[in-house]
Parts: structure tokens; C-alpha cells; sequence
């Protein structure tokens, strides 16, 4: 802890003080949404393991839909689009064309890598990565 303290103290602070007190600053505004419209996509796994990752595609779109706050694309508009295929990572450029085609404001994958399944999600307007985490 005393260590990222040392790095934002000499690194990360002046940084940011000089960007906010800058008139001159070339910032670039970002304008943030409410995510709401989602499309995730089935994991990418070996063959052997596609039904199994199918089911946990399944689980993982229950489990997003059951308050009702976010609209996911059903399998049915990905595979009209024709883009219901497994997906790990992203770039930016694919993010974005997916994040128009399926009108979505985030993007989510899996990646099945050794032990590990790699979530990420992405914002469709950007095609940046928004959060990234793995489970064992």
C-alpha cells in the first residue's frame, strides 16, 4: 500500500494537477453513458468444453437479466447479425463495430486460458476495456 502510495504522490498527482490547472490542457472530454444494452458473447474453450461453456453462457445471461436492469441481445438477433460465435479478446476496432451493428453499450467475453475463465467487458462506443477479472 505504501508502495502505490509512493508512485501517486510522485507520479500520478502532478500529473493529474497539471492536466486539471492547465488552461492550455488538450483533454479530451468523455461523454459517460448509463450502460444498460448488453451483448454477451459464448466463451471461448476447447471443443471438448463447448457445452459446458454454453451452459455457463446460459447462467451467466440469467443471472444479468434477473432484475430486469440490463436488455441483453438474445441468441436469436446475434445469430440473425450474424455474429453468435465465441469471442476472448477484443480490439478496440471490433469492439466498436460489434457495440453499432448490435447497438450495445458493453460487450462481454470469456476466455478460457489453462484454469482460468477471463471475463471481459468492453465499451461498445470506445472499445475500451472497462473491467477485466478471472476466476479459477
Amino acid at each position: 500500500m505504501t508502495q502505490f502510495r509512493s508512485v501517486f504522490k510522485w507520479i500520478f498527482a502532478p500529473l493529474l494537477i497539471s492536466i486539471v490547472f492547465n488552461p492550455h490542457s488538450q483533454a479530451v472530454e468523455i461523454e459517460h453513458q448509463l450502460v444498460r444494452r448488453l451483448v454477451v458473447f459464448p466463451f471461448q474453450v476447447p471443443s471438448r468444453l463447448v457445452p459446458r461453456a454454453e451452459e455457463a453462457w446460459w447462467q451467466v445471461r440469467q443471472e444479468l437479466t434477473q432484475n430486469q436492469i440490463f436488455l441483453l441481445a438474445s441468441k436469436q438477433f446475434l445469430t440473425k447479425n450474424e455474429v453468435f460465435q465465441a469471442r476472448g479478446e477484443l480490439q478496440p476496432a471490433d469492439t466498436i463495430l460489434l457495440g453499432k451493428l448490435l447497438d450495445a453499450h458493453a460487450i462481454i467475453t470469456g476466455k478460457l486460458d489453462g484454469h482460468r475463465l477471463i471475463f471481459s467487458v468492453y465499451d461498445a462506443g470506445f472499445g475500451l476495456l472497462l473491467w477485466q477479472n478471472y476466476f479459477e
